[in-house]
């Protein structure tokens, strides 16, 4: 059985988190893709070296021969695919066996609208890339006259409803139920565990599930002790 695993979520939804949770258990044996079609990284940009989305950044030919882990986004695509961002995850998808692709968002979309201003904040301050994205932050580190900045906050919202949009309806498309953030980053971590358990990877659940216990959250507005 191939092993490689597929992430497809929403930015702000601990896509990155799990994926490397994954990385923990299978150690050394895999290759690691976060956003490979993330064109704002530089690495990305420096791997892209041909005209063929196959093969650039990343070989994709390498999912079947070999354990590959991949976290992308519902809106990413290579570049130079012909298609749709729901085109290409549909051509994605086949190089994985179906029961080892997880598609992740947050339920809330309140409070996904104030986790994406926080990182689009950073990116307003910082640029791209900038590293201080992955920081602990309150909500009241987001200023007013951001939170008021009416072009900013159209793109957020525009953002947010896109991708929610495009990965419900890769959803669909696959016949795979959405894992919400809220149930896996949650504080009721027999329920969180429940649905690890219930990917059935060969992996250690009850280590993964620590891995994701909300106290290692970005976030912590609400939180008293941060560890």
């Amino acid at each position: 059985m191939n092993k490689s695993i597929l992430v497809i979520g929403t930015q702000r939804s601990g896509t990155s988190n799990l994926i490397k949770s994954f990385g923990v258990e299978y150690k050394l044996n895999t290759l690691q893709w976060l956003e490979p079609w993330n064109y704002h990284s530089p690495l990305v940009r420096e791997s892209d070296t041909s005209t063929n989305w196959t093969k650039t950044p990343y070989d994709l030919s390498l999912i079947k021969s070999h354990t590959v882990l991949v976290k992308t986004q519902s809106y990413q695509k290579p570049k130079h695919y012909p298609g749709s961002s729901i085109d290409f995850l549909l051509e994605l998808v086949d190089r994985f066996d179906k029961n080892r692709i997880i598609l992740i968002c947050r339920e809330d979309y309140d409070k996904h609208i104030i986790s994406y201003t926080n990182l689009r904040y950073t990116i307003y301050q910082h640029g791209y890339w900038s590293g201080k994205t992955n920081f602990h932050w309150k909500e009241s580190d987001i200023p007013e006259s951001y939170l008021n900045n009416e072009k900013e906050q159209k793109l957020i919202h525009s953002n947010v409803t896109e991708q929610r949009k495009l990965l419900f309806e890769i959803s669909d498309k696959l016949n795979i139920g959405v894992t919400w953030y809220e149930d896996l980053y949650g504080n009721d971590r027999s329920k969180s565990l429940d649905i690890i358990k219930s990917w059935n990877f060969d992996i250690n659940e009850e280590r993964v599930n620590k891995y994701l216990d909300p106290k290692f959250k970005y976030n912590i507005t609400n939180t008293i002790n941060v560890i």
